[in-house]
């Protein structure tokens, strides 16, 4: 017998058994650079994962995201020949110690239509209207130019409520008087776009 066939076989056998030796992750990752990535942490795939209800909002410029103890209602505006809604939908934000809620009025819609012009005087308009913006406590917004993309569910308008609403919209918001919808003489205006979602 060869006395360096031992040898050779250890040779042979040696990063097979090492290999075999590594935790499923260090093989995985042990394949070559760019060939098998690193798992993402339980955390991380938390942090990342969408609330099934949201209002996410860009006001002049400033991020604003309400997650928190939301909810989602509707008013049938009972015209048989031509029904339309409104919908209220409220979220909570959260910055540190300080909390406020949020909320945004989508008045005279249509459920068989998805796009709208906003703060237009044509029967296919819709209105929208924010208020509990964070550092604008108390003040309320209409809009007065813009956009609408509304997509929602709802079985009978008398009896079921609106089971899910998502949508997106980007416009021009006027402050209005706080016992009405009329805007402020004179008053500010603000840079609005956002999207929500709200799931039953």
């Amino acid at each position: 017998m060869n006395p360096c066939l031992p040898s050779r076989l250890f040779t042979v056998f040696a990063p097979v058994l090492v290999a075999c030796g590594q935790s499923p992750d260090a093989a995985e990752t042990s394949i070559g650079p760019g060939l098998a990535a690193a798992p993402t942490p339980p955390t991380a795939r938390a942090r990342e994962r969408t609330p099934r209800s949201r209002i996410e909002l860009t006001v002049d410029g400033q991020p604003v995201r309400a997650t928190v103890a939301t909810s989602l209602r509707h008013t049938y505006l009972h015209d048989p020949a031509d029904p339309r809604f409104d919908l209220e939908l409220t979220s909570s934000w959260l910055d540190g110690s300080t909390m406020g809620q949020l909320r945004l009025d989508i008045l005279q819609v249509a459920a068989a239509r998805h796009r709208f012009p906003l703060g237009d005087a044509a029967k296919e308009s819709a209105t929208l209207i924010l208020s509990g913006l964070p550092g604008l406590d108390g003040a309320r917004w209409r809009s007065v130019s813009g956009s609408l993309e509304l997509d929602f569910d709802i079985e009978d308008p008398r009896t079921h409520p609106v089971s899910r609403a998502s949508g997106t919209f980007d416009g021009l918001f006027q402050e209005l008087l706080p016992d009405g919808n009329t805007p402020v003489q004179g008053g500010r205006a603000l840079p609005v776009s956002g999207s929500f979602q709200f799931q039953r």
